[in-house]
């Protein structure tokens, strides 16, 4: 307890010894009558004096109260952001390697799922011909249009560099590259701007399904392998793993 509280408190203590003192000379026969009313009238006075002390201390309880909730705001308001931070990629805002990694082992767990892996075609020529700043602007280009082009039940986020993926509801695997397709004509339909213009933009990507309870890691690897088949294939284009 501060001291302030102590002091606010030690007020309301001091009324209440006084009123007690009071009583007991009331409960006292040999008091005279005129004992009595005086100390019947300090009674009063101190009833009332404790009485505004009272409100006094639910108002201070009060503006204690709105503090406490205003800082737990602020703390939740803070744990929030530090969670986002911590789940997400800072250039494109989607989910991060070790979130979407952790949703694929901790959420997904046994069922099976498709994973869709995509890169973006020669990133380093983008990065070489128009500067890194319009690198980073086709990275978050093809995040949100791809964010705009998924459909429910789909998760979405970036491994790191030009490397995306993104996690399907298991289906068939044609099913499963149709989907894939769908998302390479998103991103080849049109150029994306920049600061340097218009700058044509494909992917490859590669499609695995996952069987109930096969390790993460064997996933990715099978789909790894097919998106490298699709980049030594020609680039803009699907394939899926064995």
């Amino acid at each position: 307890m501060s001291k302030d509280d102590r002091d606010d408190f030690s007020l309301f203590d001091a009324e209440l010894g006084q009123l007690a003192q009071a009583q007991a000379v009331l409960g006292d026969p040999a008091s005279s009558p005129e004992v009595l009313r005086n100390e019947l009238s300090s009674l009063a006075t101190g009833y009332r004096r404790l009485f505004r002390e009272i409100q006094r201390l639910i108002k201070v309880s009060d503006r204690k109260e709105e503090e406490l909730n205003r800082l737990n705001r602020e703390l939740a308001a803070l744990s929030a952001k530090l969670e986002h931070q911590a789940t997400h990629d800072a250039l494109t805002g989607v989910l991060n390697k070790g979130a979407i990694t952790r949703y694929l082992i901790e959420q997904v767990g046994g069922e099976g799922y498709g994973l869709i892996l995509f890169d973006i075609d020669r990133f380093k020529l983008v990065n070489d011909r128009y500067g890194h700043p319009a690198g980073d602007a086709i990275l978050r280009g093809v995040a949100e249009r791809i964010l705009g082009g998924l459909q429910d039940g789909m998760t979405f986020g970036r491994f790191g560099g030009e490397e995306f993926a993104i996690v399907l509801p298991s289906q068939a695997l044609d099913r499963l590259c149709v989907e894939a397709d769908r998302l390479r004509e998103v991103i080849a339909a049109e150029p994306f701007f920049s600061d340097c213009g218009f700058i044509p933009v494909t992917i490859s990507l590669g499609v695995a399904l996952a069987a109930p309870g096969e390790p993460f890691s064997a996933v990715y690897s099978r789909t790894d392998a097919a998106l490298y088949r699709a980049k030594q294939g020609g680039r803009n284009r699907v394939e899926a793993a064995a």
